[in-house]
């Protein structure tokens, strides 16, 4: 079980190919066999492919892989199969299956996976869950926003920050003020990302101005984000990033500057804050008086 538990977190953070190959057909396949097309010249395809699927989680790692690229190669024909496969007690074959239909980009997937979110059961209920949120980023459909909106309040770290991020992706506006609260989520994932950088970056892909004055107190945070498969930034770093998104307005590349460039970067921003927040309602608050005009007072 320990073997298993560990092999699904390496499926979680699998990167996702990029430029697959994208099926010409327009036509929605049929589980029945009849209906189903020829792919090269295949006449058992369904067979083929249930037997695929089953080989996703052979013990021998280069079948298992093999069968994985093969899937992807015939396609959206392979969809209504997989998706078939989603229900059941193998969470390692969910993962993987959940994986495979964010590859082929098939919108047939979007209702099964926002099923997983609101209804699976069962062990690794919250881990399927975080994969299956970050699933329907490929997806880009919005009906998964109420779903995604919903998993915000899991206690699973990396269902959050799945959940989190794909908002950000869907450009879910709605989710702005859910996301706002999570720039105090300091809980790290198991792979040494930040809820609270997944909320920065979400809030820069939302252009989201009312959150400026939010991000803002954060610019010189210097926590670094200890992702292992990438470059390790700074929240900070986070920050400036989105703020050149929404603002449009930049004070230089602060991810190839030496640490005096980046102190210049950050009193920049400052002082661009200062000449601007009041676009950005952030002194609003200021002007109120802090004591009520008097009656003789407002008659003048």
């Amino acid at each position: 079980m320990k073997y298993l538990a560990g092999l699904i977190l390496c499926i979680i953070f699998t990167p996702i190919l990029s430029g697959q190959e994208k099926t010409s057909s327009n036509t929605e396949t049929s589980t029945n066999q009849t209906a189903t097309p020829d792919i090269n010249g295949k006449k058992d395809l369904p067979k083929e492919i249930t037997s695929l699927i089953a080989n996703l989680t052979n013990d021998n790692p280069f079948t298992a892989d093999e069968a994985r690229e093969e899937l992807l190669r015939i396609g959206q024909p392979a969809v209504p199969f997989l998706i078939t496969a989603l229900p059941g007690g193998n969470p390692e074959l969910q993962y993987l299956v959940c994986e495979i239909l964010a590859e082929l980009r098939d919108h047939q997937a979007v209702a099964p996976l926002i099923h997983i979110l609101q209804n699976e059961k069962g062990e690794y209920i919250e881990a399927l869950a975080a994969v299956a949120a970050r699933s329907l980023g490929y997806l880009a459909d919005p009906a998964a926003v109420p779903s995604l909106m919903e998993s915000l309040k899991s206690s699973d770290v990396e269902l959050r920050y799945e959940s989190i991020r794909t908002l950000g992706i869907l450009r879910a506006k709605e989710a702005a003020p859910e996301i706002i609260k999570a720039l105090n989520d300091n809980a790290l994932t198991v792979f040494g990302r930040l809820v609270k950088c997944a909320a920065i970056e979400a809030l820069g892909r939302l252009q989201n101005k009312e959150a400026v004055k939010e991000l803002m107190p954060l610019i010189k945070d210097q926590t670094v984000e200890e992702a292992m498969d990438e470059d390790k930034k700074t929240v900070g770093e986070y920050v400036i990033k989105a703020l050149e998104k929404i603002t449009e307005h930049t004070e230089g590349s602060i991810h190839s500057a030496d640490e005096k460039q980046k102190e210049e970067i950050i009193k920049k921003w400052e002082e661009w804050w200062n000449a601007h927040k009041t676009e950005y309602g952030a002194a609003s608050i200021e002007k109120t008086p802090l004591i009520p005009p008097t009656t003789e007072e407002k008659s003048k």
